[in-house]
């Protein structure tokens, strides 16, 4: 991609529209989001060559593999000139430099891999698992056979169109709320722990910054690298978009559409089931800077004001998976030395995001002191949603999505933080019981002389107030 050439033409596209400015009414908001997309978009038909991979490729090959094969053809071709005469020196010399070839492409498949292996680090870790954890064979591996289901008579029936599967697949992935929510309507909330401020176009400029720039893209196909390559000159014409979102209290509808793209899940046996497969949603880059800034935002103040339990290790800075397992290690090592026995519990949320009720995830948001200006954005960007979802170059109609999170939005692990905190809360500061849970997965863990002392503790750890029972 020639940039400097692509933020020419976009140079020139953004000369055409209105000066940036503030945004008066909702109209204007969408009027300005609608005309930056459109210019972002002709820019790319204009100057972004269309690349399809090939099917073949390896992630292995190198150029020096592609010289070597070459001459390997070339002396082929002269071989099969003197295939009469086999006494002909061009044969042993199409012999060698095959073998030379072989020998250099197991060099180079080995090295390579050595080298991924030794390169590996906490984020691309779960890629390794993923690699080394699929089945041998991939053959089909992109494609997602026919799904079973069971039909009206309780009988088992297999569904090969797609449309068939994409139904299955959305009744797996996507909720309906519960009639009742549960919440008090005469909930006193207290007052914000922080004050709401506006965006800046300086926030907007770090998030962009930060972003991965070959992220898959939503539906609009404007890619993280546009927007990183192009910070400075899209920053002041976001920065409006943004703040009128809060001023006008408008979610814009485009942004509530998105992709739903369908993985496998791995270590599955049976991948005809719909719950074998998992989702991740596909959205407009542009909100998702948005959504970025909102969650530093939240996340700055929770974290200085020390709010939420300090046992979460999901979607926190500096808290990882291992530091998770580190704490419960160091729990039954603890009660060990003390000749005491542990019991642990291992609890995992069915459908964690797609279940999330909007009510109640704003509910605890307030609860913990969070401005209304978030809370009511965060309701209103999860209020009437449509996805498509797509699988195998086949894409469903828009289907309705009324409840969850999108699980793809960095703000939703972030925001998931607020809805299971009370799971974990009764049991803070007590030396003889832990309870720690990374995103949806929750462990609890108790010691006590025997084994049965310890059940009874987890027996009344599990059902105590702002325990897990009264949690679920």
């Amino acid at each position: 991609m020639d940039w400097e050439e692509l933020k020419k033409i976009l140079d020139n596209e953004l000369l055409e529209m209105e000066a940036p400015r503030e945004l008066n009414s909702k109209e204007e908001l969408i009027d300005a989001l609608e005309r930056l997309e459109a210019a972002i978009t002709r820019t790319i038909e204009k100057v972004v060559p269309r690349k399809k991979p090939s099917p073949y490729a390896k992630r292995w090959w190198t150029k020096e593999l592609e010289m070597a094969r070459k001459e390997v053809r070339r002396i082929g071709q002269r071989a099969r000139q003197y295939e009469r005469y086999p006494e002909h020196s061009v044969h042993d010399d199409w012999k060698k430099a095959r073998n030379e070839l072989l020998d250099l492409l197991r060099k180079t498949k080995h090295n390579h891999y050595i080298d991924w292996i030794e390169s590996i680090n906490a984020k691309t870790i779960w890629d390794a698992h993923r690699f080394s954890t699929a089945p041998i064979t991939d053959g089909a591996k992109t494609r997602i056979p026919a799904l079973k289901r069971m039909n009206a008579d309780g009988r088992q029936e297999e569904v090969h169109d797609n449309e068939g599967k994409s139904k299955l697949l959305h009744e797996a992935f996507f909720h309906d709320p519960p009639i009742d929510a549960g919440i008090d309507p005469g909930f006193q909330y207290p007052e914000p722990a922080f004050k709401f401020k506006r965006i800046t176009d300086d926030e907007i400029r770090r998030a962009i910054k930060k972003l991965s720039p070959y992220k898959a893209p939503g539906p609009n196909e404007i890619s993280n690298s546009i927007l990183t390559h192009c910070v400075n000159e899209l920053t002041p014409f976001l920065g409006p978009i943004y703040r009128a979102v809060f001023t006008h209290k408008h979610y814009p509808i485009k942004w509530k559409r998105y992709t739903t793209a369908v993985l496998w899940k791995g270590g599955q046996t049976d991948y005809t089931v719909p719950g074998s497969y998992r989702q991740i949603a596909l959205l407009d880059t542009i909100t998702k800077v948005m959504a970025a800034i909102v969650k530093d935002k939240i996340q700055y103040h929770m974290e200085k004001l020390q709010l939420l339990p300090q046992m979460q290790f999901g979607g926190r800075p500096g808290c990882s998976a291992t530091d998770s397992l580190h704490t419960l290690t160091n729990f039954i090592k603890d009660a060990w030395r003390r000749r005491q026995g542990v019991l642990a519990l291992f609890l995992d949320v069915k459908g964690a995001f797609p279940n999330t009720v909007p009510e109640v995830l704003v509910h605890d948001m307030r609860r913990y002191g969070v401005p209304r200006e978030y809370t009511d954005m965060i309701l209103d960007k999860m209020t009437a949603q449509e996805t498509i979802i797509a699988f195998d170059n086949y894409r469903s109609e828009p289907i309705p999505v009324n409840n969850g999170l999108d699980q793809g939005c960095n703000l939703s692990m972030y925001s998931y933080r607020f809805y299971n905190a009370s799971q974990i809360e009764g049991s803070i500061g007590r030396k003889d019981e832990i309870a720690t849970n990374f995103a949806d997965d929750t462990t609890c863990a108790t010691s006590e002389k025997t084994l049965k002392e310890a059940a009874e503790k987890m027996r009344t750890l599990f059902q105590q107030d702002r325990g897990p029972a009264a949690w679920g």
